[in-house]
């Protein structure tokens, strides 16, 4: 196989480089000239291009765009990492992941541990996103006291996280059931 190769490649390449089936570019010092081995075409002096002006604004600028484009994704992707990372340990910080795995660990079951993990996120997801809700509609309708919102957010965010979590395991269950149930079939 590699002498078939070897022979192959050494041929192709043989082929390419032969004067009778390419064309030689000869660089003098301030003009290009054109040398052809067909003798149907001739090329004088005069013609050749100037390659120094050979410059495209379209394409430049479509390079550009695609450039942006690459930085943007780029970006995107670095602010999403950090995001991840942020709520990983910041889970991991409150014990929502050990507290997780240890469940899964005694109950030796990973349904268990994913339960866990998903109500004790959504309750943590809830305590923070009730108390900046009740914060913020403080601030715009000023109702209580600043103490008094926070509180507030924080008890309606704990059981409305509590009933996230619980309908998000029940949807998940079923869900996951419903695509089981189609790939056995």
């Amino acid at each position: 196989m590699k002498t078939l190769f070897f022979l192959i490649s050494l041929i192709l390449t043989s082929i390419s480089t032969s004067p009778v089936y390419c064309q030689g570019i000869v660089r003098s010092n301030d003009t290009i000239i054109n040398h052809t081995s067909d003798t149907t075409a001739s090329t004088s002096p005069n013609d050749s291009t100037d390659l120094e002006n050979d410059f495209s604004p379209g394409l430049f600028f479509i390079a550009m765009v695609g450039f942006g484009f690459m930085l943007l994704g780029v970006g995107c992707g670095i602010a999403l990492t950090f995001i991840v990372v942020l709520v990983l340990s910041g889970l991991i910080s409150l014990g929502v992941l050990s507290a997780a795995v240890l469940v899964g660990l005694n109950k030796k079951s990973y349904t268990a541990g994913f339960k866990t993990f998903i109500i004790l996120g959504s309750l943590v997801g809830g305590i923070f996103l009730g108390s900046a809700g009740f914060w913020v509609l403080n601030k715009i309708m000023k109702w209580w006291t600043t103490e008094t919102a926070l509180l507030s957010g924080s008890i309606a965010g704990l059981i409305a996280g509590l009933l996230f979590g619980y309908t998000s395991w029940y949807v998940l269950r079923r869900l996951t059931g419903y695509i089981m149930g189609k790939l056995k079939t």
